[in-house]
């Protein structure tokens, strides 16, 4: 779990938190609620968005089950007004980003809410909804509940990440993917030293690239080369920024009936993250 003390440094820089997932329905959902209950309490104001559709309770795509989201007075939320289902609350700002089901806006809770969240439709709107709450309501421990294909959104800012795994298809197919994006959020940024190469746009192919120099890429998020190619060139490639990792969540059921031993997939992800590892639903 991430320590008391760093979640409020973040709140008091604006430092957003993502939650990115493994695959569709990894927990990340889960894993941002025991977020946000650990910081309610620290004592610290949250403020919740998503980039996907979330708070629903059947998934439109799959038809299985979803968590709530219940926020508490003064707490807020990006969602459209047709997203408040239960509860009631003041606009402070109307975005201008557009969501799946139209308009959104930034709410403060009154006396309680249910809300169901529709994403942001771009990751530059994400961006500019994360800047307004830091304009309308500084102080605030931003969470942001990714959606599985809006990985790009973290291409900005270097803002805080946890990884939420899902047992997937086993143990293997989840270790192979915690340890590409482990090792995609490990890549360096540029300190400024020499004269690097510099690769524009996303990177596919390392074939071309020079092998006697650095190479520089925007960030993690525009690398899109298989682990055995990333790891030929991983000590000279850089890139000019990253997000933070923060910690590593574990989801061992799916709502598909797929499970892995909560024990064997704790050690697994304990052995190669270098973060706090924690399960959400292993209370």
């Amino acid at each position: 779990m991430i320590p008391p003390a760093q979640l409020r440094r973040m709140a008091e820089s604006g430092e957003p938190l993502f939650f990115v997932g493994s695959s569709k329905n990894a927990g990340k959902t889960t894993a941002m609620l025991r977020i946000l209950m650990e910081a309610r309490r620290t004592g610290l104001r949250v403020a919740l968005m998503s980039t996907g559709r979330d708070g629903e309770s059947t998934d439109r795509i799959t038809g299985t089950p979803k968590p709530s989201i219940h926020l508490e007075e003064g707490e807020l939320v990006v969602t459209t007004w047709k997203g408040v289902l239960e509860g009631s609350g003041e606009v402070v700002a109307v975005l201008r980003g557009r969501t799946t089901e139209g308009t959104a806006a930034l709410w403060r809770v009154h006396d309680g809410m249910r809300v169901e969240t529709a994403g942001l439709l771009s990751a530059s709107s994400v961006w500019e909804t994360i800047d307004t709450v830091r304009k309308e309501a500084p102080g605030h421990l931003i969470l942001v509940d990714g959606a599985l294909d809006r990985w790009a959104a973290l291409a900005h800012d270097s803002p805080s990440v946890i990884l939420v795994v899902g047992p997937m298809d086993g143990i293997e197919t989840m270790l192979r993917w915690t340890v590409s994006r482990l090792r995609l959020l490990s890549l360096s940024v540029w300190d400024g030293s020499g004269v690097p190469h510099i690769h524009d746009g996303p990177l596919y192919d390392v074939s071309s690239l020079p092998s006697d120099v650095p190479v520089l890429v925007e960030s993690p998020m525009h690398v899109f080369v298989h682990d055995d190619a990333l790891s030929s060139v991983k000590d000279r490639l850089w890139v000019r920024s990253k997000p933070t990792l923060r910690g590593v969540a574990i989801n061992p059921w799916s709502p598909g009936g797929k499970h892995v031993s909560p024990r064997i997939m704790m050690e697994s992800i304990r052995r190669i993250a270098p973060v706090p590892v924690f399960c959400p639903l292993c209370i």
